[in-house]
């Protein structure tokens, strides 16, 4: 392969640079032991279907990273030829059609500097470094995501992707549909690489506003109340969420924010009083009451902008919104690593897009993180964080691709889907990947390697 091949860079594994370029597809400090036997950098579409033809041939799998923010590594697979996509990161935004065209290496931060140049808006994913390709292919769960349309993927309206033929093709609800549904949140279930995204767009808030408050973890019960209550009457356009942390003085603490996205600064206020209102009293000289704030879109991303750490982070749908909050509380109480919280993004309005494989979302999402720096915790860490999930099995209805281990816990792949999506994203697999070109963990893997080089067609492309 040469640079006349559309492919800028490719390390075999024992090169210089190898090492650094492997590590760096995983964003946090626990790597796994798993070492492609190529890492190729690419920059075009071209380089892509390059890069995949040239797997096919020599008989490897291909496995993708786009951003490297992956908590559990998915993209690093033994002998496999991982392309890098980071270097596909052109936008390109129509404020006529308020449509967009991203490359899988776009990170939220750069895509919210185009947007707000052209004063539109898109629920980007809530870290700035997070890339769109591994964000939207998992569904996309981010910045007032209620109002706009629900989760990301809903917002996709095409793309363009490399089969594993190494051809190209486009995929929409009219051109290729079945792969356009696996798109739509099919995470490491899909099976072809993308080169970039069509997404519908949507008006930029004038105002953002938070409402803030804290308590201690001792308030955990009234604060489940009152969210059973608060959740039901919430706007769309209000980001509501209840946090367990510890407090710089390591006490555990309790936070709830309120963000709303308006056409003004009253509008955001007004939406907001209901819940400063109902909002529980408390006794505790720790507590602080309620505040309204106004915010930035890039002020709300650069909060999420946390370092790399050792994590092990879960996720889990769950509709009983008290007993959610009560079940957090109860874990919180026996976390020990400075930098751990569980996060409870509150719902009132539940949307599962029509066509998409992504197929499971609730009124309540827990995001449980274990963050500790020292390799000798780890099985400590990675303890409690099945614990956490454990503790909220009777409530949970499924989990979240983005952000559950399903390397450890296999199973787990499959409860991010129905039944039905899942049996449909591995139909969608047997015909337009029937060798097992893109690699898949778990119920989505494709038994075997290539026996014989040689490109190949998939059907209805």
């Amino acid at each position: 392969m040469s640079h006349s091949d559309g492919i800028d860079e490719h390390l075999a594994r024992g090169s210089a640079t190898y090492e650094d370029a492997r590590r760096s597809a995983v964003w946090q400090n626990i790597v796994p032991a798993q070492y492609p036997a190529q890492i190729v950098r690419v920059s075009s579409a071209e380089g892509a279907a390059a890069a995949v033809t040239d797997a096919v041939l020599n008989g490897r799998k291909v496995s993708l990273v786009s951003g490297g923010h992956s908590y559990v590594g998915s993209s690093l697979v033994d002998d496999s030829v991982l392309i890098d996509l980071g270097a596909l990161n052109g936008i390109t935004v129509d404020r006529d059609s308020m449509i967009a065209t991203v490359g899988p290496g776009v990170r939220n931060g750069d895509l919210n500097a185009a947007l707000t140049r052209a004063d539109l808006a898109f629920p980007l994913g809530h870290s700035p470094t997070v890339a769109v390709g591994g964000y939207l292919l998992g569904g996309g769960l981010g910045w007032n995501s209620e109002q706009w349309g629900g989760a990301a993927c809903a917002s996709v309206i095409g793309a363009n992707v490399v089969l594993a033929s190494g051809e190209r093709a486009h995929v929409s609800a009219e051109q290729n549909p079945d792969l356009f549904w696996a798109l739509r949140g099919g995470g490491p279930g899909f099976c072809a690489l993308v080169t970039s995204f069509d997404v519908r767009l949507y008006e930029r808030p004038v105002e953002i506003v938070e409402l803030s408050a804290t308590y201690p973890l001792a308030d955990a019960a009234s604060l489940a109340a009152w969210a059973e209550s608060a959740v039901p009457g919430k706007a769309r356009c209000i980001e509501l969420s209840i946090m367990f942390s510890f407090d710089i003085d390591g006490s555990a603490m309790c936070s709830v924010s309120a963000i709303a996205f308006a056409d003004s600064s009253a509008t955001c206020s007004e939406l907001l009083q209901p819940l400063v209102q109902s909002l529980p009293a408390s006794s505790s000289p720790a507590a602080t009451g309620a505040r309204l704030t106004s915010r930035s879109m890039r002020e709300l991303l650069d909060a999420n902008d946390d370092p790399p750490a050792r994590y092990s982070v879960e996720t889990a749908w769950c509709s009983d919104v008290a007993a959610a909050v009560t079940t957090a509380a109860e874990q919180f109480a026996g976390a020990t690593a400075a930098g751990t919280i569980i996060h409870l993004s509150l719902r009132s309005h539940v949307d599962v897009p029509a066509e998409a494989a992504f197929s499971i979302a609730a009124p309540v999402l827990v995001f449980s993180s274990a963050v500790w720096s020292d390799e000798a915790d780890d099985a400590a860490q990675l303890a409690w964080s099945d614990g956490v999930v454990d503790a909220l099995a009777p409530l949970t209805l499924g989990y979240y691709v983005n952000e559950t281990d399903f390397i450890r816990h296999p199973s787990r792949l499959t409860g991010c889907f129905t039944p039905a999506a899942s049996a449909r994203l591995r139909s969608v697999r047997e015909r337009f990947d029937p060798r097992g070109v893109f690699s898949a963990p778990g119920a989505f893997s494709a038994p075997g390697v290539f026996s014989a080089p040689g490109a190949f067609s998939a059907p209805g492309a």
